[in-house]
């Protein structure tokens, strides 16, 4: 195999972070237009001025997806562009391929540079010594050609692949949202339910609020934790977006310090009701699962809530209720913050959703006859899922390969 140096990043462009400038969402709005505004996962939203009209790369710096090495987490961009402070922004030396710095910085194991808590950051001192495989600037261009042709072929696959997965997500969506909102029996007798996203609802419910259903709403805590998950024998503390899309995944986790003390009143246990108070999308905040099932040992984040229902409202229900398109607009509607996990929900906002209550015993035979139909949409999902899986498998070996050596290129 051809051998290759590696340079530290520091060597390789010149850091233009100084010149980021964050904008909340009310900023943006007074300058309007339709240039990039850049966050850590990618473009946020649009500006009507710029800080930058050059080709960059942008490297993220808190909240990327540094830890799956299927997700870019560094991206070319060129033209006119905003970049807050949550994404690096760099400019490539003479010598540097734009293209190719990016491919080789998004087939970087950052386990060796991040640090952080529950949010994973990539200081700039530590971006700043990445080691980065150099090669001469005509055996990069070829990398950088053979790469993307083979990454557009994966890519529009995974686009199509991705797109069946919002439109099950759609529809998951709109059979909860008609159960929850009608019930099952469609010449059930109806009235006016007095609030406006909710209409007309079966006339033996009630319309209630959240606050009138919950025993109570439990919080954790976000102590310094390893950026790994959890193994058999140590504890784990979930991270935010361990119930996005409405499913629990446990393995949404940080490994906690061996002396950490556990309290045990944010312990997770099987059945319980998880809501996300925080996300850097605000599609995801109060996202809600329930814990079906359970292998590590883990306690609850200052990020996630626990919603612990009373004796009128069954748990199953309430998740449906939590996974409705009333409750989704209604969350998006109570948001605060702008970029990162500044995106929250508060407890006040959450206890003031308004929903349809059936009598209880309708919520069992509605809440059993919602799983089998999203348990059948689910599994078309998890198939869906499982396909990105392996073409973004596929794509970072190929990258692997190209930087490393791996691959020979004809540099005609």
């Amino acid at each position: 195999m051809t051998q290759v140096k590696e340079i530290p990043l520091r060597h390789l462009v010149q850091c233009l972070d100084g010149r980021r400038i964050p904008l909340n969402q009310a900023e943006r709005a007074d300058i309007p237009g339709e240039i990039p505004y850049w966050g850590s996962g990618g473009v946020v939203g649009t500006v009507g001025k710029h800080l930058f009209d050059e080709p960059l790369v942008l490297l993220g710096e808190d909240g990327a997806p540094f830890y799956d090495r299927d997700r870019d987490v560094a991206f070319k961009v060129s033209g006119k562009t905003w970049v807050n402070n949550h994404i690096h922004a760099l400019r490539p030396v003479s010598g540097v391929d734009h293209q190719y710095l990016t491919y080789a910085l998004n087939n970087v194991d950052y386990s060796l540079y991040i640090s952080g808590s529950t949010r994973d950051k990539l200081t700039q001192q530590d971006m700043l010594r990445i080691l980065v495989p150099m090669w001469p600037l005509k055996r990069q261009h070829a990398i950088t050609r053979t790469l993307d042709l083979e990454t557009a072929e994966i890519d529009d696959l995974i686009g199509k692949q991705e797109r069946l997965i919002e439109l099950l997500a759609e529809k998951r969506q709109a059979v909860i949202t008609k159960a929850v909102t009608k019930g099952l029996d469609a010449y059930a007798p109806t009235k006016p339910s007095g609030i406006p996203w909710l209409g007309s609802i079966p006339a033996h419910w009630k319309a209630s609020r959240l606050k009138f259903s919950l025993k109570r709403i439990e919080q954790g805590v976000s102590p310094q934790a390893d950026a790994i998950p959890a193994s058999s024998d140590s504890w784990g503390v979930l991270k935010s977006g361990c119930v996005n899309g409405g499913i629990f995944k446990e393995d949404e986790n940080k490994q906690l310090p061996i002396d950490f003390a556990i309290d045990p009143c944010i312990v997770v246990a099987v059945g319980d009701l998880l809501v996300s108070r925080a996300s850097g999308s605000p599609k995801l905040v109060g996202s809600a699962a329930r814990v079906r099932s359970l292998e590590s040992k883990l306690i609850l984040s200052d990020k996630t809530f626990r919603f612990v229902p009373g004796q009128e409202i069954d748990a199953d229900f309430l998740e449906c209720v939590l996974n409705s398109q009333p409750y989704r607009k209604q969350v998006e509607g109570s948001i605060s913050g702008a970029e990162g996990l500044a995106n929250n929900i508060s407890t006040t906002a959450l206890k003031n959703i308004a929903f349809a209550l059936p009598p209880r015993s309708e919520q069992l035979t509605i809440s059993e006859e919602l799983r089998h139909r999203v348990d059948a949409l689910l599994s078309l999902e998890s198939k869906s899922t499982r396909a990105v899986q392996l073409l973004r498998e596929r794509r970072s070996a190929l990258i692997s390969a190209a930087v490393t050596g791996r691959l020979d290129y004809d540099l005609d």
